[in-house]
């Protein structure tokens, strides 16, 4: 399968007729109908219907459901063919998981890019375990996780540590320091940290508790917390965003700190450093978390 086989189909379905397609491509009708055949033959369905009376084409089951993928693979096929005018080093492939992309990174990568208008970054959202398999495969050159692993040809160096708070609706709060005996864990609203929360977790309700909402993502914990009881544990990083309808109460028994790891290759680019410091500088501006860089 070539990138000509399917820009053929995909500029066929455009047109609406074989020699409109073959007029835009500069080929000849047969040619054209051949790339289509060959491409046929190396599926093993038909995409277009044939036969008399088909004034334009008229694609086969098989032919709609190819087309969002022939739309993918051109696409992939034209990104990778613009690696060519990039210059490696001056591309940093990131990865974080979402806590730390969300309510850290922000304003560390819009410096990192003011300062050099040559540089660009490639993004992406991660689990722990992901950001230890694309380092490892060269595919991340840095990666922020929250679960300590191991995985060989990956470098895991602690970035910052930030406590644990609770956080409750600020109507029902209570001004006393709450003891998680104090808490109602049908009235949760969790969202899985890290190893060492889910520990203390377990240790105080149980690993059968069912909470409220198990969540993997932030989006609706401000909108869930403002029912009557509902409560959370979370970093501080992510408490200090949160609006004032919510409220930190003071805890007693409080999880263990949470402590921010990145990941990097064996041969880490200079850019991945030049991040490094930048982020360090950010991290300053937060007196409740203890940078490590």
């Amino acid at each position: 399968m070539t990138h000509l086989e399917i820009e053929a189909f995909l500029e066929v379905v455009r047109c609406g007729t074989i020699s409109g397609a073959a007029k835009q491509l500069y080929v000849t009708q047969p040619a054209l109908s051949h790339r289509i055949r060959t491409l046929e033959g190396e599926l093993g369905y038909q995409l277009i219907e044939r036969g008399r009376g088909h004034k334009s084409v008229e694609l086969t089951e098989q032919g709609r459901a190819f087309m969002p993928v022939a739309e993918k693979w051109l696409a992939v096929w034209r990104e990778a063919r613009s690696i060519e005018r990039l210059d490696n080093g001056l591309v940093l492939n990131l990865e974080s998981i979402v806590s730390v992309s969300t309510y850290i990174l922000g304003p560390a990568l819009r410096r990192f890019l003011r300062e050099d208008a040559r540089v660009r970054v490639k993004y992406q959202n991660c689990r722990s375990i992901m950001g230890y398999e694309d380092v490892a495969m060269g595919m991340a050159d840095l990666a922020f996780i929250s679960d300590n692993m191991f995985r060989r040809r990956v470098e895991t160096v602690p970035a910052f540590r930030e406590p644990m708070v609770l956080v409750m609706n600020r109507d029902k709060a209570p001004e006393q320091p709450v003891h998680p005996t104090m808490l109602d864990p049908a009235r949760e609203v969790r969202m899985p940290w890290n190893p060492e929360c889910d520990q203390w977790h377990d240790y105080w309700f149980g690993a059968d508790a069912m909470p409220t909402i198990l969540l993997d993502h932030m989006a609706w914990m401000e909108d869930l917390l403002q029912d009557e009881g509902a409560w959370a544990v979370m970093p501080t990083s992510v408490a200090r965003r949160l609006s004032g309808a919510v409220h930190r109460c003071p805890m007693v028994e409080t999880p263990p700190d949470r402590i921010i790891y990145y990941l990097r290759g064996e041969r880490p680019k200079p850019l991945t450093d030049v991040f490094l410091q930048v982020l360090r500088e950010e991290l300053q501006k937060m007196p409740e978390l203890e940078c490590y860089l």
